[in-house]
């Protein structure tokens, strides 16, 4: 399965108009994006949002800007585009952020990019500040499976989520950085702790986990540092799998669930055939939801159009059944949930009434 590349017209929601637990409501946040892929909140509050084709815009005080706080250049074909974004955890004091986009070429790569806002006017990038951290290998014909999700850890450090650029084979070798979860310091740096770190060579040392096929997106939980990464599947089996230093996760060799000795199993997973596709993923920390939700990892399905969560004993429960094709998750410093809708364009905010 792919992420992108479906006809907002051909995707199947259910019949239901809106289904949440009893005491939440859903609003539009905010409108007019175009084709929005990850979002993220500042510490000051504002959300930014990258759009496929190079923006990242800004929404201040629940107003899209009409100026965008930068454009990148590049190739947005199918999956391509900018994917990613992570603000550093010194932002009040760095102003830096981190993006993860598609580099046009013959051929094409991927690539990972520190910016600074700017002093006098935050709503926008400091010209000419952006430093490139990480090349990623030259990617083949393939304009899928690149996924582009970018988040800090506890520890400080920037991890990142690479697809295996459509090659099954790409997953399993310690030769390059498709179909893996990659961990850099600030500033591009490799951590010499990393768990491949003496056996692989040169920029692949900044492999964390491996054997996946399409991280597009993955949470990190704010409070103990557990990682949860969402992967793809191709037509059997979408996983939620157990972030674990060395991990490695089974691909091309099983999808979901296997045997196999040495590799992890999904913390969950769910059969979709052709008709699914994993996307966001976010854990709860906030004070609007009620007590039993906190520490939940919320997961979405933008093909399905559903928000599920994994709670904090391990059972998945439903929560939203009819989200229009979310592809990002995250929780606003209100502690209300938000899901970034990529056909639609919008911002979605969800909400408990006490």
């Amino acid at each position: 399965m792919t992420v992108f590349p479906v006809a907002a017209g051909l995707l199947l929601f259910p019949s239901v108009v809106l289904a949440l637990p009893t005491g939440f409501t859903e609003q539009t946040y905010v409108s007019g994006l175009s084709r929005p892929t990850a979002m993220a909140f500042a510490p000051d509050g504002r959300l930014f949002v990258t759009e496929q084709t190079g923006k990242l815009r800004v929404i201040k005080n629940g107003k899209l800007l009409s100026r965008s706080f930068l454009r990148v250049t590049t190739d947005s074909s199918n999956e391509r585009g900018l994917l990613g974004l992570a603000f550093d955890p010194d932002f009040a004091t760095t102003r830096f952020m981190y993006l993860y986009y598609t580099v046009p070429g013959n051929p094409a790569h991927n690539r990972v990019s520190r910016f600074r806002a700017s002093r006098s006017n935050p709503d926008v990038a400091e010209s000419g500040s952006e430093k490139i951290l990480l090349e990623l290998n030259t990617l083949s014909s393939a304009t899928n499976h690149n996924g582009g999700a970018l988040q800090f850890g506890r520890d400080g450090k920037l991890y990142v989520g690479v697809g295996d650029n459509a090659n099954r084979a790409n997953s399993q070798k310690l030769t390059n950085l498709l179909g893996k979860v990659l961990r850099l310091n600030r500033d591009g740096s490799i951590p010499s702790d990393n768990p491949f770190y003496t056996r692989a060579r040169g920029k692949n040392r900044a492999i964390y986990a491996l054997g996946l096929r399409n991280p597009f997106t993955f949470g990190i939980d704010p409070k103990t540092g557990a990682i949860r990464i969402n992967d793809v599947g191709q037509n059997t089996w979408e996983e939620v799998n157990r972030g674990k230093r060395g991990g490695n996760y089974g691909w091309p060799t099983c999808e979901g669930r296997c045997s196999v000795s040495g590799y992890v199993n999904p913390i969950y997973q769910y059969a979709t055939g052709d008709n699914g596709a994993i996307t966001g993923g976010v854990f709860y920390r906030g004070r609007n939801f009620p007590g039993a939700y906190d520490g939940s990892y919320f997961f979405a399905d933008y093909l399905q159009g559903f928000i599920r969560r994994l709670d904090t004993r391990g059972s998945v429960r439903r929560f939203h059944t009819s989200a229009e094709s979310p592809v990002d998750l995250d929780v606003g410093p209100d502690g209300r949930l938000y899901y970034l809708s990529i056909f639609e364009g919008k911002v979605f905010r969800i909400s408990y009434q006490r």
